[in-house]
């Protein structure tokens, strides 16, 4: 059962639970896959063809670098808050 996106873990975890017992909740399903998500393995980065994973790496945050930079000329903080009215 490990690995897989979280959502077919839970139904997964649900329907055994359910087999062994008919009073097994879903919110108690969630809590036993989350046991078992947590254990999985990441899953590996995509690496470029041709590019090894160190050079992946490095390519990663330089991307994460120039991300951060283009920001900073906008403004920074990101999005605007809306004052509430009275």
């Amino acid at each position: 059962m490990a690995g897989g996106n979280w959502m077919q873990i839970v139904k997964q975890t649900f329907a055994e639970g359910r087999k062994k017992d008919k009073e097994y909740s879903y919110k108690q399903a969630m809590v036993d896959a989350k046991k078992v998500y947590k254990s999985a393995p990441a899953a590996p980065a995509a690496v470029h063809k041709g590019e090894s994973p160190e050079e992946h790496k490095m390519h990663s945050k330089k991307h994460h670098r120039k991300s951060k930079k283009r920001s900073a000329k906008k403004g920074g903080k990101g999005k605007k808050t809306r004052k509430s009215r009275k």
